[in-house]
């Protein structure tokens, strides 16, 4: 028997079978590799407990019952513990923690550790509700750098602060009240705050409503900063580092017992209203600039107005001006840039902190307010210095001739027309 035979016919098997595989290691370099799949958690649980095994992809936190019982803490962990974004669907309840520790970054106690890319969308701000048990000791959130995380649709109270930041986070439709001492939101990342409420928050030291820091990039749109206290700078909002937008955003019944009642440090402020503010609360001769106070702050179409250092009327101290605003008591504030289109001196007439509409409380301009059609005569929307398209509830811009200076666009006269029902033969 030639012994070349079976190797020959082994060749002859192996090199298709050895070009097959070679094929498909090439394929597999070629191909892109799928991304992680993402799971999505429903959160019918209000009980604060840690998920039974992270990873296992399944939120689970009770052994004795059947089925995936699923906590807002479990589901944390389980995104934390699996590759890819996941979704959190919460439902119209309140999640109160209750597992009081800090220290940990893996969400078993104390704040909600966020670590991986998340979405986590409740029924609606008035109805899903995440809050500290009395006597919380800790934040309610706290996300990681690169974790990119988007809110909507709840409320985050009664913490010992509301978020800390250090990722990137969008937050929409969404409020954060009432937490005291760590304020309501710390952010060292990047923030996009969106049709949003952050009211009633305290800081023991700067920013009783956010502080921005740390080279910190936030951009506030169509929300409203409110009723925020500081023993320190910055009742609504602090800057220490970093670079923050305000636009079509209200900024109001802030307190500071130092400087900048609203606002203090640096920022740029389009189509906002900041007023009722107060600097020096305490009234110890020690604050400035009851609006905003700071030496790098850009206004335009924007007011600032009945902000107050301690009893005495003052809107601010140094600002850049780039047209179209209204300051009420200019007197100690030096304005730099153009001057082109503001008004001094004059009372906007604005009305209450209230709902005019849209998904946030604005300050609606009054019948006779000086504000009416005094923005820049620029096509909304158009760039440059003009006003936004729209103001802070959405509303399309120019209602009259011109845009209105500052967050909202005046009401006109609706007219409502009768339902009429037709009845049936």
């Amino acid at each position: 028997m030639n012994h070349l035979v079976p190797n020959l016919i082994f060749r002859c098997w192996y090199r298709p079978i050895l070009a097959g595989l070679l094929s498909l290691v090439l394929i597999g370099l070629i191909l892109p590799i799928p991304p992680a799949l993402a799971d999505t958690f429903t959160v019918f649980f209000t009980t604060d407990l840690p998920d039974l095994n992270p990873g296992d992809g399944h939120c689970d936190a009770f052994n004795a019952l059947s089925g995936d019982q699923c906590t807002l803490r479990a589901a944390i962990q389980e995104s934390n513990a699996l590759p890819g974004a996941d979704t959190l669907n919460l439902q119209a309840v309140t999640y109160t923690l209750t597992l009081n520790g800090s220290g940990e970054n893996a969400s078993a106690t104390g704040d909600l550790d966020i670590l991986d890319d998340l979405t986590l969308t409740g029924a609606s701000a008035a109805t899903t509700i995440i809050q500290g048990e009395p006597g919380w000791d800790d934040w309610l959130i706290d996300i990681k750098d690169p974790a990119k995380v988007q809110i909507s649709d709840v409320t985050l109270r009664q913490g010992m602060g509301g978020i800390i930041n250090s990722g990137v986070l969008t937050l929409t439709n969404s409020a954060i009240i009432s937490n005291a001492g760590g304020r309501g939101i710390s952010n060292f990342g990047t923030a996009m705050l969106l049709n949003s409420m952050i009211m009633s928050n305290t800081a023991t030291s700067h920013g009783g409503g956010i502080l921005n820091t740390a080279g910190g990039q936030l951009t506030i749109l169509n929300s409203v900063v409110s009723y925020n206290i500081a023993a320190g700078e910055g009742g609504g909002i602090k800057v220490n580092s970093g670079a923050i937008t305000l636009t079509n955003s209200t900024i109001s019944h802030n307190q500071a017992t130092s400087h900048g009642g609203g606002l203090s440090g640096s920022a740029s402020l389009i189509n906002v209203t900041l007023i009722n503010n107060t600097a020096d609360a305490d009234n110890d001769g020690f604050g400035i600039a009851g609006g905003v106070s700071g030496s790098n702050i850009i206004l335009v179409n924007s007011i600032l107005a009945r902000n107050k250092k301690g009893s005495t009327a003052n809107d601010c101290s140094v600002i850049t001006s780039q047209g179209y605003n209204l300051i009420q008591t200019s007197g100690g504030c030096t304005i730099n840039g153009t001057t082109t289109g503001n008004i001094t001196g004059q009372d906007p007439l604005l009305g209450a902190l209230q709902d005019n509409g849209g998904p946030t409380m604005t300050h609606a301009p009054l019948p006779g307010s000086p504000a009416i059609d005094k923005g820049n005569p620029a096509a909304p929307g158009s760039g440059g210095n003009a006003c936004s398209a729209a103001d802070q509830r959405g509303v399309t811009r120019p209602i009259g001739s011109r845009c209105d200076i500052g967050a909202v666009e005046a009401n006109v006269s609706a007219v409502f027309l009768p339902l009429v029902i037709k009845p049936e033969n």
